[in-house]
């Protein structure tokens, strides 16, 4: 703890030149000159002090990464939505990242963009990510959708993580997206109620996942 500005100053003496002292009282710098000959040149010492933060250790941000399979519904739900209960929590502790096991060229469904701003999350520019071993590197909490992203991470990078439900409610279940959903396939529901309802799911359980994360940290 700092209990004071010289533990974070750096001492630097500075000469100054003063000019034309006569034997006048004479004041300059708080520093009383009395009875000098006449004109003189005289070099007075000023310490003063800068402040140094090199040495001083901040906090990193703890990262956290949640997995699907496209990084365009999922994984960017719960993101998007993390991101957003940070800042109403005033908590910036955490920087938050999404990416997928595949990847490859999709966009969000609208009915996704249309459930996010329904819950607050505004406009945002989204890059799909894939996932890669100096991705992972660089993250302290791993979090995936289902048991296959799991096994997809521990067997190509030897990566071990959560499970979403895990992490929220301490059940080992999946977060299905609308191809690996049976009732999506069964056809009990069209895609954009599943698509809503899956993000209401994520939204729902981003408070669960936070108490976990600061639990987890500390």
């Amino acid at each position: 703890m700092i209990e004071h500005v010289s533990q974070l100053a750096e001492p630097r003496i500075e000469l100054l030149k003063i000019k034309e002292i006569s034997r006048k009282k004479y004041y300059s710098n708080k520093i009383k000159f009395c009875n000098w000959s006449d004109i003189r040149l005289v070099y007075v010492k000023r310490v003063y002090f800068t402040i140094n933060m090199s040495h001083q250790k901040f906090p990193k941000k703890s990262q956290v990464l949640f997995v699907c399979t496209q990084n365009v519904f999922r994984s960017l739900s719960a993101e998007k939505l993390l991101e957003k209960y940070l800042l109403e929590k005033k908590d910036n502790r955490f920087e938050i990242n999404s990416a997928g096991t595949e990847a490859y060229p999709d966009n969000p469904y609208s009915y996704t963009l249309e459930k996010l701003e329904e819950l607050g999350v505004k406009s945002f520019s989204h890059q799909q990510t894939r996932v890669s071993k100096k991705l992972l590197e660089s993250q302290n909490i791993v979090i995936c959708m289902t048991k296959s992203h799991q096994d997809f991470l521990k067997r190509n990078f030897r990566q071990e993580s959560y499970l979403f439900n895990e992490i929220s409610y301490g059940k080992k279940t999946d977060i299905a997206d609308d191809v690996e959903s049976s009732i999506y396939l069964r056809g009990e529901n069209s895609l954009e109620v599943f698509v809503k309802d899956t993000v209401m799911k994520i939204a729902q359980a981003v408070p669960y996942i936070y108490k976990a994360l600061v639990v987890k940290i500390s």
